[in-house]
């Protein structure tokens, strides 16, 4: 046999063993790959990250889900913030670990967003039938006068003593309603899991709320879709895209989620200032954060501040950015957007 053959051969031979040894590494991602759904908070998550174990977290995520619903949610009755709320006298209640670190996140951007966020709104969601009462109310100035004394978040408190937690009013019959922070901060405690098992690459949604850290499936940055806020959007119409890198994403709107009486819209965004349900030209807001909790709560606050609050407000934050959707003075349909 010639040498150059043999030369042929051996050169054949690596090629062919070095391509074998050499995997595609967007493949390799997509076979890492793990995604699965299920139900919490009265809607449905989605979950989806690259995992060289390919491990199936559910069970625990389900587990860790079950406990903050038992924590923070005002929908079941047995919850932490249910027996609070339940009990409206001047005595010290004990809480949990959950309730008080929502309770301080959900303060910090009370003041951040000058009271347009507060979560002792809660007596008034009941009356205008957006909470656990779904009555669609009379309209009497003198009850919504009198249950807007009862917002008053200056009036609570939290604090930790020998490891175990507590709550307590200032004043009595003060209600906590953390539904537009709670969300977020599922998907944050679920993110923060994941990271703990080494994940680096996620997306975790809830309802609609969003948070990502590294890249997708086809190693490309995470990019979420945002509705077009009409009320009947069936087919789900996209009017905008984002793409996060490392952030989260949550919208809050009026579009779906209102009701009609006596020839009037009554939307479930309550100003916490004045009482009253707030009809506005801010269709939906759209904020991204480097973390869901913030992005929850400040997307309720814009929508309670209305487009020019909104878009001042944001322009003051250097830490975040948003999508404001609103009908301009001809009712045309129009999107403010932050620069990246």
């Amino acid at each position: 046999m010639k040498p150059t053959f043999l030369i042929f051969i051996f050169i054949t031979l690596l090629t062919f063993f070095s391509c074998k040894q050499t995997p595609d590494p967007k493949a390799e991602r997509l076979q890492n790959t793990v995604k699965f759904q299920g139900k919490t908070m009265g809607t449905y998550y989605s979950i989806t990250y690259i995992d060289v174990e390919q491990k199936n977290h559910q069970a625990t995520i389900d587990s860790l889900f079950e406990a903050f619903d038992f924590s923070v949610s005002t929908y079941n009755p047995k919850s932490v913030i249910s027996y609070f709320n339940k009990n409206k006298t001047l005595d010290t209640i004990e809480v949990d670990a959950t309730f008080v670190t929502v309770f301080e996140r959900a303060k910090e951007i009370y003041e951040l967003t000058e009271g347009n966020f507060n979560p002792t709104v809660m007596p008034l969601v009941n009356y205008w039938g957006f909470g656990a009462n779904k009555d669609k109310p009379n309209l009497d100035s003198t009850i919504v006068d009198s249950l807007k004394q009862l917002v008053n978040f200056e009036a609570l408190s939290v604090f930790k003593k020998n490891k175990q937690f507590f709550a307590v009013r200032q004043a009595k019959g003060v209600e906590l309603d953390f539904s537009a922070i709670a969300k977020g901060y599922g998907v944050d405690l679920i993110g923060n899991y994941l990271a703990s098992k080494g994940l680096t690459d996620y997306f975790v949604e809830v309802g609609g709320e969003v948070v990502t850290k590294g890249k997708n499936p086809r190693n490309e940055w995470w990019t979420v879709g945002i509705n077009k806020p009409v009320e009947t959007n069936a087919s789900q119409e996209i009017k905008d895209t984002l793409l996060l890198q490392n952030q989260a994403l949550a919208t809050s709107g009026n579009y779906r989620n209102f009701y009609e009486k006596d020839g009037q819209k009554f939307v479930h965004t309550i100003d916490p200032k004045t009482g009253y349900t707030v009809p506005s030209n801010l269709l939906s807001a759209s904020i991204v954060a480097k973390d869901c909790t913030t992005a929850d709560a400040i997307a309720t606050a814009c929508m309670v501040m209305g487009y020019e609050g909104a878009k001042r407000f944001i322009e003051r934050q250097t830490d975040l950015k948003a999508v404001l959707i609103y009908s301009d003075k001809n009712g045309l349909m129009q999107t403010y957007k932050t620069r990246d």
